[in-house]
């Protein structure tokens, strides 16, 4: 029988962190080459779509290279990050686009995003929102969870976007009392 248990942000940070993964440039040029064997492939047998899809796939590639030559090289799976928030705790963990953000962001956040503007195709924040009912059934000093930053790369158009959701800061709100940070950033 499986049973899905109700986590705590604070659980569910910790599941995180051991599902973190980092990339090396070597594998990205790996997963490169092999991207452009299978683009001949798709252009002898005229597979337009998938050439189209596998082209920004490539395009993309190349921008995590860069970004891991700056050091970003610590990624969590689309799919690890938003499990949890549609099947467990939709009420409460967010994942929104950083523009859709309300709260303050802090001035090291701040400048991280300054030095990766440009590079990544959107910017998310996973936060904890007690909010509405939730927060009246929440007392402050349970609630748990920092905000974290993450880079994705994505094209609008095709609605494409590659798994690896690139970690790059948290920090401590009014909402917040544990660092997210140690936990993903900390040797297993």
């Amino acid at each position: 029988m499986d049973i899905k248990k109700e986590l705590t942000p604070k659980e569910y940070f910790d599941l995180i962190k051991q599902k973190r993964h980092t990339i090396t440039d070597n594998e990205l040029v790996e997963i490169y080459n092999n991207g452009l064997t299978l683009a001949e492939k798709y252009v002898t047998t005229e597979q337009t779509s998938g050439l189209k899809k596998l082209i920004f796939h490539l395009e993309a590639i190349e921008k995590e290279r860069e970004i891991v030559k700056m050091g970003i090289n610590t990624f969590i799976y689309r799919d690890d990050v938003e499990e949890y928030i549609d099947n467990i705790a939709k009420d409460v963990v967010k994942l929104i686009e950083l523009e859709r953000y309300e709260r303050e962001i802090p001035d090291e956040i701040v400048e991280v995003i300054k030095q990766t503007k440009g590079k990544f195709d959107q910017l998310y924040i996973l936060f904890t929102d007690y909010t509405g009912k939730m927060e009246r059934q929440v007392e402050k000093e349970r609630r748990e969870k920092d905000p974290i930053l993450f880079g994705t790369f994505q094209d609008e158009k095709s609605r494409a976007v590659i798994d690896r959701f690139y970690f790059l800061g948290d920090w401590v709100d009014e909402y917040c009392d544990c660092a997210t940070c140690c936990l993903l950033m900390k040797s297993v």
